[in-house]
Formats: C-alpha cells, sequence, structure tokens
C-alpha cells in the first residue's frame, strides 16, 4: 500500500530521498516544484515498497521456500495524473514481474499483453488447475497457459461526474 494513492499524502512520506533537480518529468508535466515534489514522493515510496519486497524474498529464502514459491509483483499505474484513472499507457501500461524457480530464467522480458484479470487463471492454472471456463482471464503460464493474446481492453470507471439540478442547488 507504500505506492498507492493515499501515500502521496505529505503525512504518509514526510521525508524526500531523491534530489528534485534530478527527478526527470514526464514531457506531459509542467515542469514546476510541486509536480518535482509529487514525482520524488513517489519514487521515494517505491523505493521503500522495494525495501520492503525485498525483506519479503529474504523471509522465502530464510524459511526454505523461495525453490518452490511463485512470486507475482505486480505494480499499480501510479498515483499521478495520466496514470490513475485514464487510458493512456502511462495508465495502463504497469510492471509485471514474476519469479517462478526452475520454471522462468530471470532477467527475461516478455512483451506479451497480460490484464489483471488474468492472474487467478494463471495461478490455477500454474496449480495445474484448469481455469472454468467462465473465467474472462487468459492463463499465461502453467500447464493450461494460452497463446499470447493480440488485444486488451481497458475502461474507465470510478469516476462519475453526475449534476442532478433540485431547487437547492445542485448536487
Amino acid at each position: 500500500m507504500k505506492t498507492h494513492e493515499s501515500g502521496m499524502r505529505q503525512d504518509n512520506c514526510p521525508e524526500i530521498t531523491f534530489n528534485l533537480d534530478d527527478v526527470k518529468l514526464p514531457p506531459y508535466f509542467p515542469d514546476t516544484k510541486k509536480v518535482r515534489e509529487s514525482i520524488a514522493r513517489m519514487y521515494t515510496n517505491i523505493e521503500i515498497n522495494d525495501r520492503i519486497f525485498g525483506e519479503i524474498l529474504k523471509q522465502l529464502e530464510e524459511d526454505g521456500h523461495a525453490d518452490n514459491t511463485v512470486v507475482f509483483h505486480w505494480s499499480d499505474h501510479g498515483p499521478l495524473p495520466r496514470g490513475k484513472r485514464w487510458l493512456y499507457d502511462s495508465g495502463i501500461h504497469v510492471p509485471l514481474i514474476i519469479r517462478w524457480p526452475r520454471h522462468l530464467k530471470p532477467g527475461i522480458i516478455s512483451r506479451r499483453l497480460i490484464s489483471t484479470i488474468d492472474l487467478v487463471p494463471t495461478v490455477l492454472s500454474i496449480a495445474g488447475i484448469q481455469p472454468p471456463f467462465y473465467m474472462q482471464g487468459v492463463p499465461f503460464l502453467g500447464k493450461y497457459a494460452k497463446p499470447p493474446r493480440k488485444y486488451v481492453f481497458a475502461s474507465v470507471c470510478r469516476i462519475l461526474f453526475i449534476q442532478n439540478k433540485t431547487r437547492r442547488g445542485t448536487v
């Protein structure tokens, strides 16, 4: 949850660990101190999250479960405009890292189109369970993995601007 939108509040990330002058801005953001602070705060949260994730992997190793555990690290789309709640690449093109010893070689990069609805059918497939026909997702690993898809569909939701005129004004 550290990299969730709520992590961008100053009280949830009071200390920024990145130099504002070193922050590279996407071309669609204005170059202002506030924007640089926001991106630096996001990078700080990513750094903290990365450290926590490393501790979890270390614990798996220490407990003797690293070789028999599939680890998915599916990132969020980011808390900034054009990421959160929008259908730009910056909003729907998010990182997915999978660690599956003895099945996936480290460092391999895939350009396969994957959607979050594919996660459950993929976990079932890895466990050797055929995903039910009514599941919308496509398993991309495991015994029941399907060929890569040509398209991923995305939509905007959770943002509705409704104006209702009543005698008391606009609601």
